[in-house]
């Protein structure tokens, strides 16, 4: 059954400003209850925070490195390495240099260990090197100046029996002992004395024969009327003193050896 004199809006209005305080001391109780768990919270919160800071930090100041960049940081660091090994090298030759300029200037050179007297010798044999020098000079000149001589004087020996053709002791060709043969012939010439043979004369039988110093026969001939033009086999010989022999029948038909010496001269 309803009540009508109830009216509900009635008490909720009067209700709505109602306002009951709650006993103090359950309060207090709360409070302690809730302490200890507000402190652990607290840390483990300012921890956490700490931590993620950190973390933060880390990813923002380090730099994301590529392969690319690694690459470049080990080249920098061969070239650095590189670069102090070079450095080190450079000064070590450096101070090497160095050492070698203060042994070098710390021993004395030869030259300024030398006394006056050794400088004196020294010049002494230097002097007496150049008069042995001149005086080689002096004795090639006067050699060949005597060889000249000799030459001319063998020459105008040569010219004066051709033109006084003396005949020893007979003049008859039937009883000649001795051939006019000269001592000297110059191949080079291209006169009458290019050729080496005896005056012509009639004989029976005749045969020259020439030999060298170390005794090779050089030319050999059995006509009088032919003579040497100084060479062997197609070669022109040197100047020296050679040897002739010759052998001849006289119209008498007198067997008859002759021999001597003769001058090549070039």
């Amino acid at each position: 059954m309803e009540n009508k004199d109830f009216n509900f809006e009635e008490i909720k209005k009067r209700l709505e400003n109602y306002e009951e305080a709650p006993n103090p001391q359950i309060w207090k109780k709360i409070e302690k209850q809730m302490r200890p768990n507000n402190l652990l919270l607290k840390t483990s919160i300012a921890i956490s925070t700490l931590l993620l800071v950190a973390f933060a930090g880390v990813l923002i100041f380090t730099p994301t490195q590529t392969p690319e960049t690694k690459q470049i940081a080990k080249q920098t660091k061969t070239t650095k390495n590189i670069s102090m090994k070079k450095e080190n090298i450079s000064m070590k030759k450096e101070n090497i240099s160095m050492k070698k300029n203060l042994e070098t200037k710390n021993t004395i050179s030869p030259i300024t260990i030398q006394t006056p007297k050794e400088e004196t010798i020294e010049k002494q044999e230097v002097k007496i090197i150049e008069e042995k020098q001149e005086k080689v000079e002096e004795i090639k000149q006067k050699t060949e100046i005597k060889q000249e001589k000799q030459t001319t004087i063998i020459e105008e020996e040569i010219v004066e029996q051709k033109h006084s053709e003396k005949v020893p002791e007979n003049n008859d060709n039937i009883t000649r002992t001795q051939l006019i043969i000269p001592n000297a012939f110059t191949p080079t010439s291209g006169d009458n004395n290019s050729i080496f043979k005896p005056a012509f004369t009639e004989l029976k039988d005749y045969k020259m024969n020439i030999y060298s110093s170390n005794g090779t026969l050089v030319f050999t001939s059995d006509n009088i009327e032919q003579g040497w033009d100084g060479n062997y086999k197609g070669n022109p010989q040197p100047m020296a003193v050679y040897v002739y022999f010759v052998k001849f029948t006289n119209l008498r038909g007198e067997n008859i050896q002759q021999k001597g010496e003769l001058m090549l001269i070039r």
